[in-house]
């Protein structure tokens, strides 16, 4: 207390602003953090192209797969970034107007020059971050032409789900008839095309039979 009661005003200002920027980043980093680990072989994610519900289960549920919200990312990215900025201009105004050599004006500009460099390299990891996760994005395209199993009856006049293996991870999608038959549950098929999100699949043939 001592310490503190010895500052000047601009520099308890460093040191309130210092402090509650890092209290901000620490949690976010926690958060992250636990979010991180959270995000385990057992993740689900949701697309938006299925309609209906399997035991609560919307079509074109993933097994083992979670893609951030965007919005959500860029909510964390600024308040990442502003704690960042607020740390970095307190203490190390506070640290420029300690050292005595400086004015306060001298303190305040370098203060905020460091915060906003800081700023800006956490918002390029952040960037590299999310590249990488988007480099693992599934891509349905390359379900085309891979055999799959029917895991819910496919309707003419709804969509089912097929249980495929679509870059080397087990998923259940939504998925149609090609030519708007009813395909049973455990039935083969075949991914022809996908559109709108959804595979397009026909019965898989063997010996003449469907």
């Amino acid at each position: 207390m001592d310490w503190i009661e010895a500052l000047t005003g601009l520099q308890k200002a460093f040191f309130i602003i210092g402090v509650i920027g890092s209290m901000v980043f620490l949690i976010q980093f926690v958060l992250m953090l636990i979010g991180g680990d959270s995000h385990g072989d057992a993740d689900v994610s949701v697309d938006t192209s299925g309609a209906g519900d399997f035991n609560g289960a919307p079509h074109g549920t993933e097994v083992d797969a979670v893609h951030a919200d965007s919005d959500l990312g860029l909510k964390l990215l600024s308040i990442q970034s502003l704690s960042v900025f607020l740390m970095m201009f307190g203490l190390v105004g506070l640290a420029v107007s300690k050292g005595g050599k400086y004015g306060d004006g001298v303190a305040f500009v370098v203060g905020i020059g460091v915060g906003f460099l800081f700023m800006y390299l956490v918002a390029k990891m952040f960037a590299f971050f999310k590249s990488l996760q988007n480099s693992g994005t599934l891509d349905l395209r390359n379900a085309i032409g891979q055999e799959a199993r029917v895991y819910l009856t496919i309707k003419p006049d709804e969509p089912g789900q097929v249980e495929i293996v679509v870059q080397e991870h087990l998923k259940i999608l939504s998925a149609r008839s090609r030519d708007n038959s009813k395909i049973p549950t455990d039935a083969r098929v075949r991914v022809v095309r996908v559109a709108n999100n959804v595979l397009i699949v026909e019965p898989v043939v063997s010996n003449g039979k469907d």
